[in-house]
């Protein structure tokens, strides 16, 4: 997810610049409390809101996060909100609330519907595709499937981001939401492969001397 957020960072801005940044997280479980670690150590500004009020208060006091009342994080002006905890959670109040330039996040199906999406891109807000996002343990296990060897975390994220960029630049392009992009690439790449499964193995022709 890191690198996704990076990618739409940068195709904002044409630099991540983190110390200038403020990130919403919304949920600081498991992952959501990665993310709020490594963005510390960048000194970026970390806002979030987390259900578990023991948690968000021993978190928020080590790391040094501004803990703001759930529900109220759609409010906050940032550079990108990120949502760590529930899906769904982006629908037509909460977008036409969100004040924040993108939305990358750790929560799958964060769209309430596809056309939100689309509602995202109307309000200009860059969104970074969840299947895009969070598709780290896809890329890895299916590398190791077909290899046998496992890929190191740093060449995931590096290609996640690169993935990532491709999308935002190819929707920017088109005039497309990040959404679309995404799905359509999605879907050629699965029809492509349903084309090759149907093929009948054929072994190559003998070389003629």
């Amino acid at each position: 997810m890191f690198a996704g957020l990076a990618a739409a960072l940068r195709a904002l801005d044409g630099e991540e610049d983190w110390a200038r940044r403020t990130i919403v997280i919304q949920g600081l479980g498991r992952v959501g409390e990665v993310l709020a670690r490594r963005l510390r150590a960048l000194d970026a500004r970390v806002v979030a809101t987390e259900l578990d009020e023991k948690r968000a208060d021993e978190l928020g006091a080590e790391l040094g996060l501004e803990l703001v009342e759930p529900g109220t994080e759609f409010d906050v002006a940032c550079d990108a909100f990120c949502p760590c905890a529930m899906g769904g959670i982006l629908h037509d109040l909460t977008i036409q609330r969100l004040r924040a330039r993108a939305v990358c996040g750790a929560a799958n199906n964060p769209l309430a519907h596809g056309r939100h999406g689309e509602r995202l891109h109307e309000r200009e807000i860059l969104y970074v595709p969840d299947i895009v996002a969070n598709a780290g343990a896809v890329l890895a296990g299916a590398s190791f499937h077909g290899s046998g060897v496992a890929l190191p975390p740093a060449e995931i994220e590096r290609r996640l981001g690169d993935l990532a960029t491709w999308i935002l630049r190819t929707a920017k392009r088109e005039d497309l939401s990040p959404a679309r992009v995404a799905h359509q690439e999605a879907e050629a790449r699965l029809r492509r492969r349903r084309v090759m499964a149907e093929r009948p193995n054929t072994s190559p022709e003998p070389v003629r001397t």
